[in-house]
């Protein structure tokens, strides 16, 4: 989560995360219904790595 709020923070990297708005709101969605879900947390992990500062 740190990296990703990092990666919104960026300017070089800011822009990737916002166009996976969408995709993020129903993360989030699934993880207040299920704190503990695994596939949320890897979807999360996924677009960290998928975003965080890649040019």
């Amino acid at each position: 989560m740190n990296n990703l709020y990092i990666a919104l923070r960026e300017d070089k990297s800011k822009d990737k995360v916002l166009s996976r708005a969408d995709e993020l709101r129903d993360i989030f969605i699934l993880l207040v219904q299920d704190p503990a879900s695994k596939e949320a947390v890897e979807k999360i992990i996924d677009i960290t790595e998928e975003t965080f500062f890649k040019e």
